[in-house]
């Protein structure tokens, strides 16, 4: 077993985002995931999108600090799987005790990275076999999640798996009978509840027709959907429960968390496995998944062989003693996971401090005011919600019978028709624009939306599909409460009430005025729709061919790489390229190397590096594989990996994710040591500029890429580079770079530009005392507003990005000001 050294604990930030499939990876600009969820604090952000995601809290961010500071005191002491066991048992312990179910002697907690990866491992639990064949009834994808019907049927639902396995998306995790998956509509055509009595009748006559057919059945019980609904119903449940009590399991979605102590109780006092997250209504960070498996169903089920096809989605550690785990599952740690739910953890702690009738005043309070909002508004249609109603599980209502979910659709006012429902894409926009602050937006200045509402960043839960109207497919957005707003209303005496609810009234505002303002149409704002969208997700590995022939001419890039591949490549090594384009540093590589995987995710690459290598002496001993570089695996040990995913100040490219990602699945997967990677290091300076933005007479304060070997007539330097960041690949590198930083100013003049010099060192040669490097192009990059400077002058100039994000992640998180004179 791997035992770490202080210096191989990533940082909090890095850890948050490791440890599941590829929808916690971050967007392009390395800020927000695919949930519009940064990995750090942002109390800025009005959030009310928790039955989407969550960012997370000061406080919660605080206490998983604290938890990854306990694993850097153990590292180097004791394996880290041990760490993880020992320090996840004790979650699992409080989780039970802040559930309220702690005095339900027997109940088994098994941890998951996702809700989708607990649904995964509950129908292989209690599938049934291939003379006794599953079938598993639930709602629509939509009210749960898309790749829930996939993770049911025992197939891969990511092109990732959670302990970082590179996987085939829609493929069997295993070679045993496949699980049919059927779904139940809960909302008609047009977005509207269907009755609850016809989709139990639904459920009732799928479950007895496999009944009827010697088949097993699991039942999915979603508490509460995507929009708010229970389906189907608890009396349903029980009936069909009491009826088939030989082949029928019962598994609760409820990943929402939106249920009190009491149901939670009553659902494991039926036997009903629970499945809950603490990254909606409870807002700790995607993801965190637990199955509370209740005693006499965790009996029957550790009696069965347990699943193998698990190995992928599931370490010895989430499972509580008792489960014969040993050969099927690796023992090793994901510290990602096991921050997450201690952040989780801590918001819990602080809901469960509430007084339940301070809670249910003001959930009453609040969804009268939100309701009667959007019931008196044009630009909305609330969605209609069905009574939250588990009778005759739950004899005595709680706050969990109250709404804390308000869908809704927009409308816009056409001029011919009247009032026109929003698409799904037109939705989206809004909710994306919502995000942002539209003070210097162009298109927000022109609608006339200024001060606090274009100055106001809110989350809303994505777009939910909700049918069709009139033709237009409708998505629904969704405004929730979440358990830090109930804790923050509720303190003060309930004196905050109002201030939360002014805060939701506020974002609906903004929603309302950018629809009314057609804000939302053909507009593309930050990295969600713009560049990034195209390709950084796939870590920049779709840039033009053309532009990788021209890279083939760059003399300085190709000489600096061949000699550092000559230095680090000895005879009969074992090499790996991660990103390898036209396939030519691995043919440098092969020149000495036994064998090379060249891996590469680019189809047209895929040809063209093999059709070059194939002309090339040494091209047979690379192995060119069509995968993503962020997932894939070597067969076998290597002992140099080249990754060459660098552009100017790390950004657009996924370098240090790549790298990071690679280092924690080597691990994982061969201990260590870890290769040698080339290129070993990254030196990153800045420089104050003024630069010339006149073109014949059109003045363009524009992007611009200069070489590092040219004079530049049309640039002054007001003062020497500075250096603000070293990444040093052999170490746990973060993706988060900030500085802040002074200049002492050479001549008077204008600074208007700030340049990044980039230097790579390829190789460190230790016998001479020297590295073999590569300048790459420096990026000049305008400032928003120009300063007037002297001699002497003192300016102090910030920024903040993630590595891999776009040029405009940086651009627009730019500042310098003038602080005063020597």
């Amino acid at each position: 077993m791997h035992v770490p050294s202080p210096g191989d604990i990533p940082s909090t930030e890095q850890l948050l985002v490791e440890g599941g499939d590829a929808r916690i990876a971050l967007e392009p600009d390395d800020v927000l995931n695919k949930y519009g969820c940064q990995p750090f604090p942002d109390p800025d952000l009005a959030a009310f999108g928790s039955s989407t995601a969550s960012v997370i809290s000061a406080e919660s961010f605080a206490a998983a600090d604290q938890l990854r500071h306990r694993i850097f005191l153990t590292a180097g002491v004791e394996p880290e799987a041990v760490t993880y066991t020992r320090e996840l048992d004790l979650i699992r312990r409080e989780l039970l005790r802040l559930c309220g179910v702690s005095d339900l002697a027997g109940i088994e907690v098994v941890f998951a990275s996702s809700g989708t990866d607990l649904h995964l491992i509950a129908a292989q639990l209690a599938g049934g076999t291939e003379s006794m064949p599953t079938l598993v009834v639930m709602v629509d994808a939509a009210e749960t999640g898309s790749h829930v019907p996939a993770a049911l049927a025992g197939r891969h639902f990511s092109s990732r798996a959670s302990l970082g396995d590179s996987v085939i998306e829609g493929t069997s995790i295993s070679n045993s009978g496949a699980i049919e998956v059927v779904t139940v509509p809960i909302r008609r055509e047009d977005g509207t509840p269907r009755a609850a009595a016809d989709v139990d009748a639904d459920f009732e006559s799928l479950v007895s027709g496999a009944a009827a057919t010697g088949r097993r059945v699991i039942l999915v019980l979603v508490d509460v959907s995507k929009t708010g609904l229970i389906a189907p119903s608890s009396a349903c449940v029980s009936r069909l429960q009491r009826r088939l009590p030989e082949i029928l399991d019962v598994l609760v979605d409820a990943c929402q968390f939106r249920i009190s102590p009491s149901t939670l109780l009553a659902y494991l006092e039926h036997d009903f496995m629970v499945a809950l997250t603490g990254s909606k209504f409870v807002t700790g960070p995607t993801f965190s998944g637990a199955l509370l498996i209740p005693p006499a169903v965790a009996l029957r089920l550790r009696k069965r062989p347990f699943p193998p096809a698990l190995g992928a989605y599931s370490t010895q550690g989430d499972w509580p003693q008792g489960w014969d785990t040993a050969g099927c599952l690796d023992n090793v740690a994901n510290f990602g996971l096991l921050l997450r739910w201690e952040a989780a953890l801590e918001e819990l702690r602080a809901f469960r401090s509430v007084p339940e009738a301070e809670i249910t005043a003001f959930l009453k309070t609040f969804a009268s005011a939100i309701q009667e909002r959007l019931t008196h508004d044009p630009v909305f249609e609330p969605l209609p919600v069905s009574e939250l109603d588990r009778r005759p599980l739950i004899k005595t209502a709680s706050w969990d019978s109250i709404p804390t979910i308000f869908p809704f659709l927009l409308l816009h006012p056409d001029t011919h028709a009247g009032m026109k429902h929003l698409n799904h894409e037109e939705t989206a926009q809004v909710y994306r624009l919502l995000q942002i602050d539209l003070t210097h937006h162009p298109a927000s200045e022109h609608a006339g939306i200024t001060g606090d509402s274009a100055r106001l960043r809110c989350q809303l839960g994505q777009p939910v599909a909700c049918g069709n109207r009139d033709g237009v497919l409708v998505s629904a957005l969704r405004l929730c409460i979440s358990s830090r707003l109930i804790v923050e209303a509720t303190s003060q005496g309930g004196r905050n009430t109002a201030i939360i609810i002014a805060r939701a009234k506020a974002a609906l505002d903004k929603t309302a005025l950018l629809v009314t303002k057609n804000v939302f149409k053909n507009e593309t704002i930050g990295s969600q729709v713009s560049e990034d969208t195209s390709e950084s997700h796939y870590l920049g590995q779709f840039i033009p061919l053309h532009y990788h022939h021209h890279m083939l001419m760059d003399k300085n890039r190709m000489g600096s790489f061949k000699a550092a591949i000559a230095h680090t490549v000895f005879e009969g090594a074992k090499v790996l390229e991660l990103g390898g384009g036209t396939g030519v540093l691995s043919c440098f590589a092969a020149s000495k190397a036994r064998k090379v995987w060249c891996v590469e995710f680019n189809p047209d690459l895929v040809v063209e590096s093999r059709r070059l290598l194939a002309r090339n002496p040494d091209g047979h001993k690379v192995e060119v594989v069509h995968a993503d570089a962020f997932h894939y695996l070597p067969p076998e040990p290597v002992d140099v990996v080249i990754c060459e995913m660098i552009h100017s100040a790390m950004l657009r490219e996924k370098q240090v994710a790549v790298i990071n990602a690679f280092k924690d699945r080597y691990r994982r997967r061969f201990g260590g040591p870890l290769p040698v990677f080339v290129p070993e290091a990254v030196i990153m300076a800045v420089q104050p500029l003024q630069q010339t933005y006149d073109f014949f007479g059109f003045h363009a304060p524009i992007v611009q890429f200069q070489s590092p070997h040219a004079i530049q007539p049309d640039t002054l330097e007001m003062a020497a580079p500075v250096v603000y960041s070293t990444l040093d690949f052999t170490l746990p590198t973060s993706p988060d770079i900030q500085w802040v930083g002074t200049f002492s100013m050479e001549r008077d003049g204008t600074v208007n530009a700030l340049r990044f010099v980039t230097k790579n060192i390829l190789a460190v040669v230790p016998e001479q005392a020297t590295t073999i490097d590569w300048l790459g192009g420096h990026l000049v990059l305008p400032l928003a507003e120009a300063l007037e400077v002297k001699a002497g002058n003192v300016i102090q100039v910030s920024f903040r990005y993630f590595a891999g994000g776009s040029l405009r992640s940086l651009e627009k998180n730019m500042r310098a000001t003038v602080l005063d004179s020597e």
